[in-house]
């Protein structure tokens, strides 16, 4: 069994932008129950579509162009935090 970090390096790059999309949704659900939907939707603002785009980035390229992933990562975590 090959555990080099070549193996598992892709993985863990696409669950890591997997789980910044889910806290990001998770903040959004969260502050739609106490505040209100539109002051969820007004509270995302950009943040949530720029990190959608940024995980199907990353789960579609990041095989292909590992520098472009890691910069999609890199947006998809900040985008999280700024919600």
């Amino acid at each position: 069994m090959n555990h080099s970090l070549s193996t598992h390096l892709p993985l863990l790059v696409k669950f890591t932008a997997l789980a910044a999309l889910a806290w990001a949704v998770l903040k959004i659900v969260l502050i739609a129950n106490t505040d209100g939907a539109l002051v969820a939707l007004v509270f995302a603002g950009l943040h949530l579509p720029l990190c959608l785009f940024s995980t199907l980035f990353v789960l579609w390229l990041f095989d292909l162009h590992q520098g472009f992933g890691f910069l999609a990562l890199f947006s998809a975590l900040l985008n999280a935090v700024l919600i």
